[in-house]
């Protein structure tokens, strides 16, 4: 299968993290997100991992206590063109996708000293662009922007490894997925679409079901969030710059 990149509505502009540890927006055709999946900070915040795109690896630092700088850990490879990071909330391992190998990366985390070591690389759909892990962890779904799906896999909790569990399908161009803080829902932005679509959630297996798709009253949405308790979602529109907002009903989702 021919070398992809990850889809050109990714790369309108991005939120990079400087050695000093302040925030700095700017504009590439590297990051690969326009939101922060390209970083992840694991439990105590003591280490910093961000994808390097255009490089196909992945680089751990450490974050110093007082001041914020950071110190390079280790870099290690992941597959072509990395889009995305999560971090399983036991906190001992960590996934990426990437989107121009159709491929998870999962690796092992150091508690000690933060290194990333490589445990397994599977298959995922075509174009793995966001990760998002439920409230339990034992599920990961991956968004896949080129096959418009959604692909879940359980976590093994002993071994952190991935196994395939189910699929869905979205709209055209999904770009992130949010699961409600109840594990009940997910929510689905579709940036091709301009629209965002809910999901109800089998809490047993993890499977998701379509239930409803509004419009996020702009055009391509990339991002989406839900609030701690559950009940706000916000979904930014990067071709139109502006912000869905929406009120949750927590019973039905919608």
């Amino acid at each position: 299968m021919p070398e992809q990149h990850c889809p050109d509505y990714a790369c309108t502009s991005f939120i990079t993290v400087i050695a000093i540890g302040i925030l700095h927006a700017g504009t590439s055709s590297a990051p690969c997100h326009t939101h922060t999946s390209t970083d992840a900070l694991n439990r105590a915040r003591k280490f910093i991992y961000t994808v390097n795109t255009n490089a196909h690896s992945i680089s751990a630092h450490q974050i110093h206590p007082d001041h914020g700088a950071l110190t390079l850990v280790n870099t290690v490879t992941t597959g072509i063109h990395p889009c995305a990071v999560a971090i399983e909330h036991s906190h001992r391992f960590l996934y990426v996708a990437n989107a121009g190998s159709h491929t998870l990366s999962t690796y092992h985390i150091n508690d000690s000293t933060g290194a990333l070591t490589l445990i397994n690389m599977i298959r995922a759909g075509l174009g793995p662009f966001f990760l998002a892990i439920d409230p339990t962890n034992r599920f990961i779904y991956v968004i896949n922007a080129d096959s418009h799906s959604i692909i879940m896999y359980h976590i093994n909790p002993a071994t952190g490894m991935l196994s395939f569990a189910s699929i869905a399908g979205t709209e055209r161009g999904p770009a992130c997925i949010a699961i409600a803080p109840s594990g009940r829902f997910a929510y689905v932005v579709n940036a091709s679409a301009n629209t965002l679509s809910i999901y109800r959630v089998n809490t047993d297996t993890g499977e998701l079901f379509p239930s409803r798709t509004i419009t996020t009253g702009g055009t391509l949405p990339v991002a989406i969030t839900i609030t701690s308790c559950g009940r706000f979602a916000y979904a930014t529109n990067s071709g139109s710059a502006s912000v869905a907002a929406y009120r949750v009903d927590c019973d039905t989702g919608m």
